[in-house]
């Protein structure tokens, strides 16, 4: 089977080796306060410190998904604005979280074909964005974050990094509240997020100790800052993150050899007559390319590429019919690129 679906997604190879370390090792049968879990909560951090060049006055924790740490950003700031601006169904989800809470929420939708709109924003405490938003293929360019966080220094920038994270470099001088889920670029099995926050979101968390949420930043973060969580964590996904974060390149070589793929992938299908959703490629994702088709033309292609052994990302939210997703995280080899391109060439959605 060739794993191509942006997540959960294709696993690293060395998951199964490692996983059968660990439960040689008996990680998974030791108390979470204990201190071998502690020094492997300490020694995942530090990995992913050393690797994903996190500054080291960021704190880093560990939750159960993405989805969580929407909540716990908008359960731990409660009462503050949040302005959300996105192109997707994912970032759409999230400015639906804050509202249900009962923040002030401001929502502005723009066209996936478009930069990122940053002028005149309206008066906000936060600035919440989706690095590269996984239901249509889009991405925001670091240079759009900096410039953000340069128009707007007073203010909080939260970003989505579920499908970069591990892949693409993060702006983290941009940045005060980063999270993504460890089953697309870092190639783990789902059930476990990574939170990272900057010294300034850390302190005003810790102003507003007064929340009773269990999971929020005010009762996260002193334990974070021992290697330890609230409640019993996803063990063996915070092992499989040691034993990855010691085994994998800095960022900056993945983000090269990534950026470098998604060119090939894009230039490819183009010329080969296939029709991309994200016409403007200043705003395509690196790590998620999406073709669209026809409704009939997508389910027929997805059908003969299960056939063939190909497992294609479907379409999501409003594009869920018309376009099909294919990923291009680390764990997926350049062969598996081909074969996939081999198989493609026997059909043309175009036609």
């Amino acid at each position: 089977m060739y794993f191509f679906y942006p997540g959960p997604a294709k696993l690293h190879a060395l998951v199964p080796q490692w996983t059968a370390e660990i439960f040689a090792e008996g990680l998974t049968s030791r108390n979470h306060r204990s201190p071998e879990i502690i020094h492997c909560y300490q020694r995942a951090a530090e990995g992913l410190r050393l690797k994903l060049h996190i500054p080291s006055d960021y704190a880093i924790l560990f939750t159960s998904s993405a989805t969580e740490c929407w909540e716990i950003l908008g359960q731990s700031f409660f009462g503050n604005r949040f302005m959300h601006i996105f192109n997707g169904s994912f970032g759409e989800k999230w400015a639906k979280v804050n509202q249900k809470l009962g923040n002030p929420t401001h929502a502005l939708r723009y066209s996936y074909n478009d930069l990122l709109p940053l002028n005149n924003l309206p008066a906000s405490e936060w600035i919440c964005l989706t690095h590269c938003e996984t239901s249509n293929g889009t991405y925001i360019a670091n240079e759009l974050l900096l410039a953000a966080k340069e128009l707007y220094p007073e203010r909080l920038l939260a970003l989505d990094a579920t499908s970069s994270l591990g892949g693409i470099c993060i702006p983290w001088q941009a940045t005060d509240y980063v999270f993504a889920s460890v089953q697309k670029c870092l190639g783990l099995p789902s059930g476990m997020a990574v939170l990272v926050c900057s010294p300034r979101a850390t302190t005003l968390a810790l102003q507003l100790a007064h929340t009773t949420h269990y999971n929020s930043l005010a009762n996260s973060l002193p334990l974070a800052a021992q290697y330890q969580t609230t409640h019993t964590p996803n063990i063996l996904g915070m092992a499989l993150l040691m034993k990855l974060t010691a085994h994998i390149p800095p960022v900056n070589e993945t983000d090269c050899t990534l950026r470098q793929r998604a060119r090939w992938w894009y230039q490819w299908l183009e010329n080969n007559g296939f029709d991309l959703l994200v016409g403007n490629a200043a705003t395509r994702s690196p790590t998620v390319i999406t073709l669209q088709a026809p409704a009939e033309k997508i389910a027929t292609l997805k059908k003969q590429a299960t056939l063939n052994g190909f497992v294609l990302g479907n379409g999501y939210g409003e594009w869920k019919d018309t376009t099909l997703r294919i990923a291009n995280f680390p764990a997926i080899t350049d062969q598996e690129v081909l074969a996939l391109q081999k198989f493609l060439l026997t059909f043309h959605p175009s036609k």
